[in-house]
């Protein structure tokens, strides 16, 4: 009990899912024993990778708003976006997804990797595009009819459509995910129409900046829990609908039979 106090499940368990857990890491000991015959793996201590995920997408989405707002010097800011977008985006938020995967929480692993990629996949294009080996208008022989901006357009408008996907998911988890990933959605969305309108890009550099704050309070809320055992940044975790009683057991007032299905109740209650 005591080492799960100092792991912050005392907080926790009185939340559904925890803080991005659908799945908490305390309760699959079971499992890993079933899945793994090596002692040392089955005894090594599981952290919460999560705040690591969520404030490497919010650093790199906010560096990145720093040249679609103009605030600093578009072209400087996105070389050198590029190179953090590709390891601290990147790298470290597909290693977050496969650490989820470990402890079974098929969303955030499935959230955190897809990221990881979306900004990998962003920094190798805008590299080999800056050193003019991946761009139809470029190279030695262009591309006929080569458009990118539609190319742009496409790919924004579909990470926008899976992000809203994610979004689905979170209804079930708390509202500080809501937000970040129905921001997320719209932010996709006006990139992709600022591909061809600059006012729209404007407002999309905003947006984002509000993208990545989002995503830092989430990070801060849950690594405070894990830290200080209590939360002390509110996520508006979503609860359990209450389960009804037996309508028989309930006509006959047999205390005996309603005994059990309140018993029910009070331990969803509890989680």
């Amino acid at each position: 009990m005591a080492q799960q106090n100092m792991r912050g499940a005392s907080w926790r368990d009185r939340h559904i899912g925890g803080d991005l857990d659908l799945n908490p890491a305390d309760e699959l000991g079971d499992v890993r024993e079933s899945f793994t015959s090596t002692r040392l793996i089955q005894a090594a201590p599981i952290g919460n990778p999560g705040p690591l995920g969520l404030y490497a997408f919010g650093l790199s989405t906010a560096f990145l708003q720093g040249a679609v707002t103009t605030i600093t010097a578009p072209k400087p800011t996105v070389d050198m976006v590029a190179c953090f977008a590709m390891f601290y985006g990147g790298l470290i938020q597909l290693l977050a997804g496969m650490w989820e995967m470990w402890k079974a929480n098929t969303f955030a692993a499935t959230a955190f990797s897809s990221y990881g990629g979306f900004w990998m996949g962003w920094s190798l294009y805008g590299i080999l595009k800056s050193a003019n080996v991946w761009t139809g208008q470029s190279s030695s022989t262009p591309v006929v009819n080569y458009n990118g901006a539609t190319a742009d357009e496409m790919m924004l408008a579909l990470w926008g459509i899976l992000t809203f996907c994610f979004f689905v998911q979170t209804l079930r988890i708390n509202r500080g995910l809501q937000t970040l990933f129905i921001s997320l959605t719209i932010l996709f969305f006006l990139l992709a129409g600022g591909v061809k309108n600059a006012l729209c890009n404007k407002v999309a550099g905003w947006v984002g900046i509000w993208v990545a704050l989002v995503a830092f309070y989430v990070a801060t809320a849950i690594l405070t829990g894990e830290v200080w055992n209590h939360e002390y940044l509110p996520l508006g975790h979503m609860r359990k609908a209450k389960k009804a009683a037996p309508v028989a057991a309930a006509k006959k007032g047999n205390a005996a039979q309603a005994g059990p299905a309140q018993a029910s109740i009070a331990e969803d209650n509890r989680v």
